[in-house]
């Protein structure tokens, strides 16, 4: 049994809340900056959605009472909600399908245009939701597709300017006036239906793609 399996599967099985654990594992030891510079997009992929997968396996078979974390209320400072309804102007920017695996894309984009990185967190919920359940219960927009969020009242009356992106290039002159701005890009959930999206070049495209985002 490798170091890193015996690891894992001592933090798992101790006592107390271990998503915690879960998250710093997964942003400090797989899907890491320094694996993304010194790795090929194919093996760094590759490498972490095995490591991903030892780490599945061994919570099911020997620490499923993780699963109940996930059950729990979220902190109130990672509820994108608690955002939305505060006092203070916002910019949200949300790239449905994205996952932690391209963190150190987003890293590396915004290094390149001199901006700082305050914080990289998580949230998470208890199941994979639909984006229109996530957009009704995590955003309280009700149930409508993202596509229509630019023209929902319930948008309009929280004072939102609400902005869609059906594609990495479409622009949209945006509301300087406005305190609050939600940008929405479906990309890149709408390429994974694509014939080569289980492939590893679908994940090279995606990070080409994020810069043109």
């Amino acid at each position: 049994m490798s170091n890193l399996i015996i690891e894992t599967f001592e933090n798992l099985i101790a006592q107390g809340p271990r998503v915690k654990w879960l998250e710093k594992w997964l942003l400090g030891k797989v899907w890491t900056a320094e694996r993304y510079r010194d790795l090929s997009p194919a093996d760094y992929l590759n490498d972490g959605e095995s490591k991903v997968n030892q780490l599945e396996e061994i919570v099911a078979r020997a620490a499923y009472r993780v699963y109940d974390e996930f059950l729990g209320e979220l902190p109130q400072e990672r509820d994108i909600l608690h955002l939305i309804e505060g006092e203070d102007p916002f910019a949200i920017v949300i790239f449905d399908g994205l996952s932690l695996r391209e963190i150190p894309v987003l890293f590396n984009l915004a290094e390149k245009s001199g901006l700082a990185v305050r914080e990289i967190g998580t949230s998470y919920s208890t199941l994979p939701t639909e984006t229109i359940d996530f957009i009704e219960n995590r955003l309280k927009f009700g149930s409508i597709a993202p596509s229509q969020l630019p023209r929902s009242r319930e948008v309009k009356q929280k004072g939102i300017a609400a902005y869609y992106y059906d594609n990495p290039s479409q622009q949209h002159p945006l509301d300087t006036d406005s305190r609050n701005l939600l940008l929405w890009s479906a990309f890149p959930d709408n390429t994974y239906s694509d014939s080569g999206a289980r492939f590893a070049q679908h994940f090279e495209q995606i990070h080409t793609l994020l810069e043109t985002a």
